[in-house]
């Protein structure tokens, strides 16, 4: 027969009561915290650099935008003319060619 004790032993063996002290639960607790603190300073850390190398681009782009202002040369009026002319003779094709279709249809 099963004595009490042995049945308190299954019990314990199958339940195990675990006892946590209110020292062992600030412990946890400020692992986590240092151990976040630590993520968060990691993290602050990477955003910073990541924000500075934003920073530097923006400002090379920056840079080569106003390089490039710089040294633009606008078109001369007679470069101006010389395309309007191409774009009028290109319109009168078009034209042409509408009528021409216009013609053979009625034919």
């Amino acid at each position: 027969m099963i004595s009490n004790n042995n049945i308190e032993k299954i019990n314990e063996l199958e339940n195990p009561q675990i006892e946590i002290s209110f020292d062992d639960v600030q412990e946890i607790n400020e692992t986590q915290t240092k151990g976040n603190e630590k993520n968060n300073q990691k993290n602050n850390k990477e955003y910073q650099q990541q924000k500075q190398r934003l920073k530097e681009k923006d400002y090379i782009e920056l840079l080569k935008l106003i390089d490039t202002a710089k040294n633009y040369e606008y078109p001369s009026e007679e470069i101006k003319q010389q395309e309007l002319k191409e774009k009028e003779k290109r319109v009168k094709e078009i034209v042409d060619e509408i009528v021409k279709m216009i013609e053979e249809y009625k034919n």
